[in-house]
């Protein structure tokens, strides 16, 4: 990056709002695959998205990191819980990406549809990205650390657990987050460029 991001005192406060929110929402989660169950659906994202349209991409990456942190230092400073905040913080940074790119770089059609690619894009890179880790170093790690027994083969796992879990959060969260800037737009037109 050539020139640096500095950011005024009321943008770092609206994003420790949206930081601490965003923590809240990581409470409020679901299984939605019994193969997988310790993933779990959360809406913490939508923070993080809304933060990245209005701040850019650092924006989105500080409000993800000040989660992390808070949940990490609140729950226990464990390496075991510290894995998973680690994996949490780079599955919100892919999903983010692609939405930021999208928006940044294709112009010409309307709001929806650049939020649907944005979303199409995230949703594929996350669960590209979220398969690989799991399946190099994130469940290898959880084994040798927390003694985590999986009871069928790690490849199995990857395709049949962690794929599906990370598209389908993907759509649930991808689409939440376009109704929300939809609502929003009118706001968030006011406080960024990329809209």
């Amino acid at each position: 990056m050539e020139h640096s991001q500095t950011f005024s005192i009321r943008q770092v406060v609206i994003m420790s709002l949206f930081a601490g929110i965003s923590y809240l929402l990581y409470f409020i989660s679901f299984p939605i695959i019994p193969m997988v169950s310790y993933m779990k659906i959360d809406f913490s994202d939508i923070p993080i998205l809304l933060g990245m349209v209005m701040f850019g991409p650092v924006g989105g990456i500080l409000i993800a990191a000040i989660k992390g942190l808070l949940y990490w230092l609140i729950t226990g400073v464990g390496l075991g819980n510290l894995i998973g905040v680690v994996a949490n913080f780079i599955a919100s940074v892919s999903f983010m990406m692609p939405i930021y790119l999208v928006l940044k770089h294709v112009t010409g059609k309307k709001l929806v549809t650049r939020l649907v690619l944005g979303v199409v894009g995230g949703t594929i890179t996350l669960s590209i990205v979220m398969a690989l880790l799991n399946w190099l170093v994130l469940i290898p790690m959880y084994m040798a650390v927390l003694g985590m027994k999986i009871t069928v083969p790690l490849a199995q796992l990857v395709l049949f657990g962690v794929v599906p879990f990370n598209l389908i959060k993907g759509v649930v969260v991808g689409l939440v987050f376009v109704l929300c800037t939809d609502r929003m737009k009118h706001f968030l037109r006011q406080q960024s460029d990329l809209l």
